[in-house]
């Protein structure tokens, strides 16, 4: 699986990124639960420390 920031595709994308699904489609599952789990725990880090609880 490759990522590539959206600003490879013009200003209209920057905000994007593109995702390469290049692999069997159990690896991008697990790929995606992974990738699921981290913003999950990035956002709970994150909502902890701007409430004050860090």
């Amino acid at each position: 699986m490759a990522v590539m920031p959206g600003t490879s595709f013009g200003d209209n994308a920057k905000t994007l990124i593109r995702v390469a699904l290049t692999v069997p489609d159990e690896v991008l599952r697990d790929a995606m639960r992974r990738i699921q789990a981290l913003a999950s725990a990035l956002d709970s880090a994150s909502r902890k420390t701007v409430h004050g609880y860090a």
